[in-house]
């Protein structure tokens, strides 16, 4: 398994390819295509741009990232696109569909601005501006103003771009498309526990069949919904596991939360405000959240693959999660953020039965069962006036865990108050847990 930024170079893969097709001064290689997109058939996101590279200083460019125009003059695309790179060897190519086509605009770089903050083990701030060194006619892409609610949970985002059509996949040099859903935080957090943030990141795609989503190649490029007739740039393409798994979304950088840093250094950018709210304020959509309260003794429901059901569990002592069949497993936050840091519990382990001893305090309590598998489960709580206890059983043998590493030996999170329960994807998320580092896809 891999957490990849989704960005990818490899040239000499497309040599005999290059040469059978019309003379031109670029030379192009197999990153092309949103993973289950189709190709945009006209001019209606003339924002798009190709970011090239010369890795090799031979004067030959090759795409590696995508990117959006803001302005005449300036390219908004991600960190781990720029970062260490010579502007030398960096160029653009705008104002075409087919990067095949000598029809295009080939510009080169002037000057390279990668956020301060960009952290390549996190991929916090992986935001980056590109000067042109001559401008290039617009029309641009617009951006969000730091306090809009954009995006908001449940609406449809386009992602565009160049890049490969299935993880590992195959070349095509059109442009492509594709429609994702916005999702929760809490959705996104079991894939990318040591790197979410509900400040910084937005997360899109997954879905029960997987086959949905940006990939290699697509790095940089611009996740957009639609405002008062304008294309507004709600995220950029930054990191993910895998390309169009099952179940999993796709991590996108937030806008809003940069924007000014960007305005800083392009001023001329075109902006629109939105009425505070949405995503932001509420990612996980509390007024969806159901409720288990101490009285209630079991709710019956099924998950696919990737899906989550969240309980509001405030007031009760202790969450029980019994799997039927398949695999669910439980989380157990403080608050509505749904971060890493707000995790007061999980139980992953493998057994069919989970449960998390609650802490009494202020805070608001919420569970969160994950499907790691298709699953049928039972979930119910104990009042806090009762006896916490695992729940009746008739064969209720709870693994030995003692010798077991604890979760927050490998990501370090609060104390865990209980530990059991879960299938075959629990020891699955362990391992997905010790993944730290964002890997760069050049060769």
């Amino acid at each position: 398994m891999s957490i990849v930024s989704k960005h990818s170079i490899c040239a000499w893969a497309l040599l005999i390819w290059f040469s059978m097709v019309p003379s031109t001064l670029l030379a192009v290689e197999p990153t092309a295509r949103i993973v289950g997109g189709t190709t945009v058939p006209d001019d209606r996101y003339p924002f798009m741009a190709s970011v090239y590279f010369d890795k090799n200083g031979d004067g030959l460019f090759f795409p590696g990232c995508g990117g959006s125009q803001i302005s005449p003059r300036w390219i908004l695309t991600a960190a781990h696109c720029l970062v260490d790179e010579n502007v030398n060897n960096v160029a653009v190519v705008t104002g075409v569909l087919d990067i095949r086509s000598d029809d295009g605009l080939f510009v080169q770089a002037r000057r390279i601005f990668v956020h301060p903050d960009y952290n390549a083990n996190t991929n916090e701030a992986d935001i980056a501006l590109l000067e042109l060194s001559a401008p290039v006619n617009g029309p641009f892409m617009t951006l969000p103003t730091a306090d809009s609610a954009l995006p908001e949970n449940g609406e449809t985002a386009v992602v565009a771009g160049w890049g490969d059509t299935q993880e590992g996949g195959d070349f095509s040099p059109l442009l492509q498309e594709i429609a994702l859903p916005i999702v929760p935080h809490v959705e996104c957090l079991p894939f990318y526990p040591g790197t979410l943030r509900t400040d910084i990141n937005i997360c899109a795609g997954g879905g029960r069949n997987g086959g949905r989503d940006s990939c290699q190649g697509d790095s940089g490029g611009p996740l957009f919904v639609e405002r008062n007739g304008l294309w507004v740039q709600v995220g950029i393409v930054s990191y993910g596991l895998g390309c169009g798994r099952r179940g999993v979304p796709g991590v996108y950088t937030r806008i809003t939360t940069y924007v000014d840093w960007v305005l800083g250094i392009v001023p001329d950018a075109p902006t629109i405000a939105s009425n505070p709210g949405g995503d932001m304020q509420d990612p996980a959509g509390s007024d969806q959240i159901r409720q288990l309260t101490a009285l209630s003794s079991s709710s019956t429901d099924s998950l696919r693959m990737g899906e989550v059901d969240v309980y509001e569990v405030t007031g009760a002592s202790q969450v029980n999660l019994r799997s039927d069949s398949g695999d669910a497993d439980l989380f157990v936050f403080a608050g509505t953020q749904f971060e890493a840091d707000d995790v007061i519990c999980r139980s992953v382990e493998v057994t069919e039965l989970d449960f998390c001893t609650l802490p009494s305090g202020p805070d608001r309590l919420f569970a969160a069962v994950f499907g790691f598998e298709d699953s049928d489960y039972r979930v119910s709580v104990v009042a806090a006036d009762s006896e916490s206890m695992p729940p009746e059983d008739p064969t209720p043998q709870l693994p030995d865990t003692s010798d077991q590493t604890p979760l927050d030996d490998v990501v370090p999170l609060p104390t865990i108050t209980a530990s059991s329960g879960g299938g075959a994807a629990g020891w699955w998320l362990l391992m997905l847990l010790s993944v730290r580092a964002m890997v760069r896809r050049w060769p």
